[in-house]
């Protein structure tokens, strides 16, 4: 980009006025479409704070790195099965599902574990989820990726 350019667009944001305020907590995360894999063929909303925060994990790892606005969001996992995989692999692994995730606004903290089956044609991934807002409660997520996708095996609080 141009200097000519950038000091347009800078001039242009400096004008802007803010519309809305800085939410405080309790922050709720409102509701959003079911869509753990796919978008929910009734289309059913999900308000559950835990419930909405975890499908979005799942969309997160499920999709190829870069989006048209955002070239740093995504982890497709499955592209981790169906090939040799070592331990030292799978420990990097864990190390990007966290940085992945932590870089959501609403997640405080992330522990990640992740086991490939001994023929690697799944991983099991185990997160525990921390959310930043104080009256949202942590909670569990085990998943089970293949080459197809992404499954919720289990979800606890």
């Amino acid at each position: 980009m141009n200097a000519i350019v950038e000091a347009a667009i800078t001039a242009g944001l400096a004008a802007l006025t803010e519309t809305a305020t800085v939410p405080e907590p309790p922050y709720g995360y409102g509701c959003d479409i079911s869509c753990e894999s796919d978008v929910d063929a009734r289309m059913d909303e999900v308000s559950d704070s835990a419930l909405v925060l975890a499908q979005h994990c799942v969309r997160r790892l499920d999709t190829p790195n870069g989006l048209p606005d955002d070239d740093d969001w995504g982890i497709c996992l499955s592209e981790y099965c169906n090939r040799p995989t070592e331990r030292k692999e799978l420990d990097e692994l864990e190390g990007k599902i966290v940085a992945e995730l932590v870089d959501d606004d609403r997640i405080d903290e992330v522990r990640a574990s992740v086991t490939a089956s001994t023929d690697t044609t799944t991983l099991t991934v185990e997160l525990r989820i921390v959310p930043l807002d104080p009256l949202a409660n942590d909670f569990s997520l085990t998943l089970t990726v293949s080459d197809v996708g992404i499954l919720i095996e289990e979800m606890a609080q």
